[in-house]
């Protein structure tokens, strides 16, 4: 990721730090919850998948961007069970992840983490690669995640997918 993309990123980061009313770098409970996001990529960049879920709540909610009818991962997925079959067997059967980097990471109020990052990965049907960069927001609720928000340029992905 460029330098400049990253201030730009940050500064919308921040831009809406300022205006929450929950805003603020909560020293104690914010550094908690990056330390749990960063325990959630440790076994899902690892294929772990049962320790990836273990740090989900029963009631998770993971929300992709894209064109539903294109990608067939997009869309929002409710429950562990649902996030389990998305990691599991959609996104399985069709990419293969060759890039998968966090690069900062930033408490976001009381109980949300922002996190940016890049991806590549293959599309299996296609045999294109495609590289982006990406924003996870994640919600934390009692020492567990309870909400993905991922944030990327949907575009190259599904022009990628078509054959």
């Amino acid at each position: 990721m460029s330098v400049k993309k990253r201030v730009v990123i940050w500064a919308m980061v921040l831009g809406a730090v300022l205006i929450s009313p929950m805003s603020g770098f909560a020293g104690g409970v914010g550094e908690q919850n990056v330390e749990l996001v960063k325990q959630l990529y440790v076994p899902l960049n690892a294929g772990d998948f049962q320790g990836f879920l273990d740090l989900l709540t029963d009631d998770v909610e993971w929300y992709i961007p894209g064109n539903e009818e294109v990608l067939p991962w997009a869309g929002s997925t409710r429950g562990k069970d649902q996030v389990a079959n998305l990691f599991g067997v959609i996104l399985a059967e069709n990419l293969k992840l060759e890039l998968f980097e966090q690069l900062d990471y930033a408490p976001l109020g009381e109980d949300k983490v922002v996190v940016l990052g890049r991806e590549r990965f293959r599309i299996i049907a296609t045999g294109k690669s495609v590289e982006f960069e990406m924003v996870h927001v994640y919600t934390i609720r009692n020492g567990k995640i309870a909400k993905n928000r991922i944030y990327e340029d949907t575009a190259p992905i599904e022009a990628a997918f078509r054959r």
